[in-house]
């Protein structure tokens, strides 16, 4: 097989449920000058047989028998791919057709974009949509989010290779690959995303976000203040290179309100129930908790009653009671 215009790069583990769908995706582009590479990082479910049923040509997938983590699939993957561009494919989301053509177009004709990415639909287990995520569509404001934020959804971008491997490629490190990478490209070039859906994001309570969304946040707050991320990122080690108490629980606080929303508007109680549970035995650990404690206390009140928990409506109310009189 030749070179192509586009290398779309997709790890697999245990990701049968919702794979063919997305395989289909890829296969069925508009643009169809592309290379698909999989690689299944030792799935333990059916997802082998389900990549080998395909015969299309410019599969070309790679079969690793021992689970060997997501940066080291997607590295492997990208240093074998042989098209100019690389576009990253998630296993259990869902690409629109014309997703490459206009991310791929938009980057011939406009050499100085080096990342495109855009913004994405929420679905979920059943492929039903709840909501939409959207991302800044300047130049500018890319420029001005990344400092504080992803704005960037991982299985939505197109970059250019060359500049993927002139930076290093994604660092060896346990999570937020993908934002560092990013921070990493806007430091030298220019990203943006197109205004307009082009992915169907899938949500699900085995995301990554959810069961691992302690050490994402804490990650992403390394990240963001140009602390090495290639190690643990825990409390004292973010206290030790400078952080404050206050600056990381806000921090936290925040990521996890985001997500248990998410699962909210998903009608996922049990994932939301669960983060806040992870939430409020993060805070008890921390001492100048207060006003975070505070903040979730207002989010439970206001979730509860979506609930029609009207019980905990009152006991919650009288906490919060307790802490703002406390706190004057």
């Amino acid at each position: 097989m030749g070179m192509s215009i586009v290398s779309v790069v997709m790890p697999v583990y245990n990701a049968a449920e919702f794979l063919r769908s997305s395989i289909d995706s890829i296969l069925n582009q508009s643009l169809t000058d592309l290379e698909f590479i999989i690689i299944n990082d030792g799935s333990t479910d059916t997802s082998h047989n389900i990549i080998s049923s395909y015969t299309d040509p410019r599969i070309k997938y790679i079969n690793k028998q021992k689970n060997q983590g997501l940066v080291k699939c997607l590295n492997e993957a990208i240093e074998i791919a042989n098209g100019p561009y690389i576009a990253r494919m998630d296993a259990d989301d869902i690409a629109y057709k014309d997703r490459l053509t206009m991310q791929v177009s938009y980057l011939q004709q406009n050499k100085h974009v080096k990342l495109v990415g855009a913004h994405v639909r929420l679905i979920d287990i059943n492929s039903k949509p709840f909501g939409t995520w959207r991302y800044p569509t300047s130049l500018i404001d890319v420029k001005k989010e990344i400092k504080n934020r992803c704005c960037f959804a991982h299985p939505s971008v197109v970059f250019e290779k060359n500049i993927f491997n002139e930076l290093g490629g994604y660092y060896p490190i346990l999570v937020a690959e993908d934002y560092d990478l990013w921070v990493r490209i806007l430091n030298k070039y220019e990203g943006i995303n197109l205004d307009c859906i082009l992915t169907d994001y899938r949500i699900h309570s085995t995301n990554y976000s959810s069961t691992h969304l302690l050490k994402q946040s804490l990650a992403c707050l390394a990240i963001k203040y140009n602390i090495p991320a290639n190690c643990e990122v825990d409390l004292p080690y973010l206290s030790k290179n400078g952080l404050s108490e206050i600056e990381i629980v806000n921090h936290v606080v925040n990521s996890f309100l985001f997500w248990i929303e998410v699962y909210r508007k998903m009608r996922d109680p049990k994932t939301s129930d669960n983060l806040l549970s992870n939430l409020k035995s993060f805070l008890n650990k921390m001492t100048n908790n207060n006003k975070a404690n505070i903040l979730v206390l207002k989010y439970e009140i206001k979730y509860s009653f979506f609930l029609l928990r009207f019980a905990t409506v009152v006991r919650l109310y009288y906490q919060y009671l307790y802490l703002i009189i406390g706190q004057n």
